[in-house]
């Protein structure tokens, strides 16, 4: 059961108290952690209180360091400390460390409590993996492919119905709230989003940019299984027994970035990124199959981005060509999202222009001369994009079809209807600069998952299984908001003890 819970008030009095008696005697060490203590002094996690009282059961030995264990890992992820033994030895030798998570080293929490605490912040029974991890079976041997994939292409896929069945059940209002890593994705939403948008750090104006990509996790374990029959002491080394896998949800995926096959997980992120301030922010987490196409994670988790932050309303919605298709463009549409998403080279000829000689390959209106006509804007009101004549916006300096194109002074317009052909005919047009100036932003998603893998040192994770990967990941994630409070807000803890 959730026993005592000392609200982050009760921390922070205790907190500046214990400092300044190190800070007296050893002043050289506190303002070496100055930045750690500045983010743990800042990080609350009394929001996600009432959701934990739900997860601990009423009777049992009461669980009284819930606050002291997130406080803990949060510490711990600071440090670059990826292994809980080796971070818990150093808490209990060292009460300096165990002062800054609001401990002494006599009530340090246990190696047991940490991964206790992983356990009921994953809302699927412990018994569930141990059961999938002592199930045997063969290995699934590493893909064979006659040629060599290209980007974002995943292999045995069937992404075409795929994506047409998630965009089916996100239109319907669904979502997979049942999900086992929501209380996470909870956590991570009021206590540290939410923080990072009442600071003003998550830009807002009548809607965010909200930038998605997918990264390679190679799984700590065998792609091969464990044997456990007597064949090796037969004579057999090579036989068809089946074998245990300690991590069951691994599977094979490929990596496009470095263009070999890998065996573990893929970490889609949401992110957003706040250009004033230079700060890249990630909002929403999810641990994948790595097999699964970037297209089909992309839906799933926008629309369950959706439902978890209803107060927070998207404007753009920024992917690679993964993602270009009709039913993810058709479902933007429904939700009022504008799509920035560039034209996969594999899907030309797919389009549905109405006249396909008098248009490029982007979609942009070709005046009779064929030059590119000049994008003048999107009505609302008749939900349709002008276009005009180049010369006379001054795009080009002469036409010698300027008489007879058109005989108003106004130059000859055209207009295109997103309706017609949501790929092509974009609400902000695939050739504008300020289309351009959006896609930019995506590179936020990228930085931030380089920030999560090795800056945070995720990918040096030798724990098994997407349970505590996930875990892992939050924190991460948490410790880049954190980042970006103490870069930004005018509060230093050592003004405190000074």
């Amino acid at each position: 059961m959730l026993g005592t819970w000392r609200c982050h008030a009760d921390f922070r009095n205790n907190f500046v108290v214990s400092m300044k008696r190190y800070f007296i005697h050893t002043p050289e060490r506190v303002e070496a952690f100055n930045s750690s203590l500045t983010k743990v002094y800042l990080m609350d996690f009394d929001p996600i209180k009432p959701y934990m009282e739900k997860v601990y059961p009423n009777f049992g030995r009461p669980s009284n360091q819930v606050p002291e264990i997130l406080r803990s890992f949060f510490f711990m992820l600071d440090q670059k400390e990826t292994s809980i033994t080796k971070w818990v030895r150093k808490l209990s030798s060292d009460p300096f460390l165990a002062a800054i998570i609001g401990c002494t080293i006599k009530s340090v929490p246990s190696i047991d409590a940490h991964y206790n605490l992983i356990d009921h912040l994953w809302l699927e029974a412990p018994k569930v993996f141990l059961e999938a991890s002592k199930l045997m079976h063969m290995p699934k041997s590493k893909p064979k492919s006659k040629k060599k994939l290209k980007q974002n292409e995943k292999y045995n896929s069937n992404k075409k119905r795929a994506v047409e069945s998630i965009a089916e059940f996100a239109l319907a209002g669904r979502s997979l709230e049942n999900r086992p890593e929501l209380l996470l994705q909870k956590l991570f939403a009021l206590c540290i989003v939410h923080k990072s948008h009442s600071l003003g750090l998550v830009p807002y104006d009548d809607g965010i940019t909200l930038s998605g990509d997918g990264t390679c996790f190679e799984a700590f374990s065998s792609p091969y299984g464990t044997k456990e029959c007597t064949c090796k002491s037969k004579g057999i080394y090579k036989c068809d027994c089946p074998r245990r896998f300690s991590d069951p949800d691994a599977r094979w995926g490929w990596d496009s970035y470095e263009e070999k096959w890998f065996f573990g997980h893929t970490i889609h992120t949401n992110c957003c990124h706040n250009s004033s301030l230079g700060l890249d922010l990630p909002l929403y987490l999810r641990v994948v199959q790595a097999q699964r196409h970037d297209s089909a994670t992309a839906l799933f988790t926008l629309s369950e981005f959706r439902a978890l932050y209803p107060n927070l309303s998207i404007k753009y919605f920024l992917y690679d060509s993964a993602c270009d298709n009709y039913p993810t463009y058709n479902l933007l549409s429904k939700w009022n999202i504008i799509p920035i998403i560039p034209l996969n080279v594999r899907g030309k000829g797919t389009g549905k222009l109405p006249q396909a000689s008098s248009f490029s390959d982007a979609g942009v209106p070709l005046c009779p001369n064929g030059h590119m006509m000049t994008n003048w804007g999107f009505c609302k009101n008749r939900n349709r994009i002008k276009w005009r004549c180049p010369q006379i916006t001054g795009h080009i300096c002469y036409c010698n079809n300027a008489d007879s194109c058109s005989k108003s002074a106004y130059g000859r317009v055209i207009y295109t209807k997103p309706s017609d052909d949501p790929r092509l005919f974009t609400i902000v047009p695939r050739d504008s600069k300020a289309w351009f100036n959006l896609y930019k932003e995506r590179t936020a998603c990228e930085r931030v998952n380089k920030r999560i893998l090795h800056d945070y040192k995720i990918s040096s994770l030798r724990s098994r299984g997407k349970k505590r990967l996930s875990f892992f990941i939050t924190l991460a994630s948490a410790n880049i908001h954190a980042d970006a409070w103490f870069k930004t807000q005018n509060f230093n803890f050592l003004d405190l003890l000074k």
